[in-house]
């Protein structure tokens, strides 16, 4: 198995499905659980989900020579795009009180684009992506 596919956050794990897991969640004690074994199967697939958003950003950590590299592996595993689809798509709730696992999520794809679009190297940025209309949309929303 490749990297891409052990971790499930391309682009199979669309924002519908992502919403209907959103939506039934019901265990943010289990999220700092790291062991799977504790997790409830209707919980599992998304706390999975976001454990390997935490490790993408993870890889995208920093401004060294050897995040020079990972940024564009942590990229190519998550696309910064669907960052910014989910960030458009997936709103917060109406407001609520202590925690929320749309903020959780939306705090982690903030996350992965911030350190994948905006805190590169002069030699990482992506133009294509910071001028698309995709993006222009995106900051129109902010």
């Amino acid at each position: 198995l490749t990297p891409k596919a052990l971790l499930r956050v391309g682009k199979e794990m669309s924002a519908k499905h992502i919403q209907e897991l959103a939506a039934k969640f019901s265990s943010p004690e289990q999220l700092a659980d790291l062991a799977p074994s504790g997790w409830k199967d209707a919980d599992g697939e998304l706390i999975y989900y976001i454990y390997c958003l935490d490790l993408c950003a993870g890889l995208a950590t920093g401004q060294s020579l050897h995040s020079m590299m990972l940024k564009p592996y942590a990229n190519s595993i998550f696309p910064v795009s669907n960052a910014i689809r989910l960030l458009m798509v997936i709103q917060l709730p109406a407001l609520t009180h202590g925690f929320s696992i749309h903020r959780h999520l939306r705090t982690r794809w903030f996350k992965i684009l911030r350190l994948v679009l905006y805190d590169v190297d002069l030699k990482l940025i992506d133009t294509d992506l910071l001028t698309s209309p995709l993006h222009m949309d995106f900051l129109g929303m902010l």
